[in-house]
């Protein structure tokens, strides 16, 4: 099971001399969602999603998708390349993606640090994490009822 912060306690830190509040969205065997939140002025400061990627999903992905097949054949071009590639994507992998309010882009290194040390301390046996980090300046959310 993929392990960021305990649910269980207030997960609350600062950054920059901001009180940030890390709250569960949703947490699965495989993928959790984070909300980080400015407690003073009640808005969000990124959000946090966090997938594991087991070593057969890691290697199926890469074999079959279109987009990694095209790579993988134009970027390897000799199968001694191609088995040392394939070697390194046997073993499993975290992906996060974060999605940071500009409001909020000058915490972007420090929201990674966190992100990243809490990972890599409390999963020590995974040892590649990918962290893909994106500056949004506005939310909308959906207010049709309709749409289910």
């Amino acid at each position: 099971m993929l392990k960021f912060l305990n649910i269980s306690k207030q997960n609350i830190t600062s950054m920059k001399g901001i009180s940030v509040n890390m709250n569960a969205q949703f947490i699965t065997d495989t993928s959790q969602a984070w909300i980080f939140s400015n407690t003073k002025k009640e808005e969000g400061i990124c959000d946090v999603y966090i997938h594991y990627i087991s070593p057969e999903n890691n290697k199926k992905m890469m074999m079959e998708q279109p987009l990694w097949r095209g790579y993988i054949e134009t970027e390897l071009p000799n199968e001694e390349m191609k088995e040392k590639f394939f070697e390194n994507i046997c073993e499993p992998m975290i992906h996060v993606i974060m999605n940071i309010n500009k409001n909020y882009k000058h915490l972007s290194e420090d929201l990674f640090g966190f992100v990243y040390g809490v990972l890599k301390k409390n999963n020590p046996d995974i040892e590649e994490i990918i962290i893909d980090r994106f500056i949004y300046s506005e939310m909308i959310e959906s207010e049709d009822s309709s749409i289910e």
